[in-house]
């Protein structure tokens, strides 16, 4: 992410207005939206009544694929009413200033997205992820974690994800959003994840540490 963005378009996700309905959201690629996904989105918008989901990525331009996609809610027994569907912004501006929109964002899986995570962030929106074993499933995770926010956007396990979501949705989760997201940028810039020193510090510490570990068992497997 580059800096100049923080001067023109950083920071456009304003509070909700009074009475809108909360917006869970995706810029993903649409390849990434597996059955295993759309189940889990279909199961949050069931356990946050009144919530909906906004999902924009460049695919959702076509018209056979927003029918596809909004058959396989429907299936789920989500109507077209719960779901907003955009195909991709020109502008990468107008790209970025769709996060306004959006109060949380929902990662995909099993193959989470990075880009899209970082640019959620960036904007004010934050990312909620649950880390699988493989290494696709846990990229929300590493960028959440340098970021800070990996005690309450990071879940367990599918269940514990679409429990966290609906959480979200409740009177003391909009209270918790609301003090977040004006903080979320300044919070962001001063994390690891936007720190290239800092980061790669760590990073080195770490191959040290995985050697001596290494060193340590080959001397101790000749004894």
């Amino acid at each position: 992410m580059k800096n100049s963005c923080a001067s023109s378009t950083a920071f456009c996700a304003s509070a909700r207005p009074p009475g809108a309905p909360f917006t869970f959201g995706s810029s993903n690629n649409q390849a990434k939206l597996s059955e295993a996904c759309v189940e889990a989105w279909a199961r949050i918008l069931h356990a946050a009544p009144g919530s909906r989901l906004a999902i924009k990525n460049k695919a959702l331009s076509e018209t056979e694929a927003r029918a596809s996609l909004q058959a396989r809610f429907a299936a789920r027994g989500i109507g077209p009413e719960r779901l907003w569907m955009s195909g991709a912004i020109d502008s990468f501006q107008g790209h970025l200033a769709a996060y306004g929109f959006v109060d949380l964002a929902l990662d995909t899986f099993p193959y989470n997205g990075t880009t899209t995570t970082c640019e959620s962030l960036w904007m004010g929106v934050p990312v909620l992820t649950w880390a699988g074993r493989a290494h696709v499933e846990r990229f929300g995770a590493s960028v959440l974690a340098a970021a800070g926010l990996g005690e309450e956007f990071v879940a367990a396990s599918v269940d514990d994800y679409v429990r966290r979501a609906a959480g979200w949705t409740t009177p003391a989760g909009l209270e918790r959003l609301a003090a977040l997201r004006p903080a979320l940028l300044e919070r962001l810039s001063g994390s690891a994840l936007t720190n290239e020193r800092v980061f790669t510090a760590a990073l080195e510490q770490s191959y040290r540490n995985l050697w001596r570990r290494w060193c340590a068992a080959k001397v101790s497997s000749q004894v």
